[in-house]
C-alpha cells in the first residue's frame, strides 16, 4: 500500500486542488445471447441480418476516477462514477472519445 499512497501524494502535489487523483480501469467479459437485425419500419422488411439469436462476447472497458482530499486526512476519498470508456476496443483505448 505504500506505493499507493506515494502515488496519490506525488499526484496531489502537482494538482492545482491539492487532492490526489487516480484511474481505475476495468475490462469485463460480458456473455449475450443476441439478435442482431435491421428492419424497415413501414414495410417490416428485413434488411440486415437474420433475426436468430447468437451468443456473443463483448469485451467493455470501464473507468473511475478517485480523490483523495489529503488536507482533510488519508482516506478520505471522492468516487467518481464508473463510465463506460469502450466497447468491442471499438476506440482502441482511444480516451479523446470519452
Amino acid at each position: 500500500m505504500n506505493g499507493f499512497l506515494t502515488l496519490m501524494d506525488q499526484s496531489a502535489k502537482l494538482s492545482t486542488d491539492g487532492k490526489g487523483v487516480i484511474t481505475i480501469i476495468a475490462q469485463v467479459s460480458i456473455k449475450c445471447h443476441e439478435i442482431f437485425c435491421v428492419k424497415d419500419v413501414d414495410s417490416g422488411e428485413m434488411l440486415q441480418g437474420d433475426g436468430q439469436a447468437r451468443d456473443v462476447m463483448h469485451l467493455v472497458r470501464f473507468e473511475i476516477v478517485l480523490k483523495e482530499n489529503f488536507e482533510k486526512g488519508p482516506w478520505d476519498m471522492e468516487i467518481g462514477r464508473w463510465q463506460i470508456t469502450d466497447w468491442d476496443d471499438l476506440l482502441e483505448g482511444n480516451v479523446w472519445f470519452t
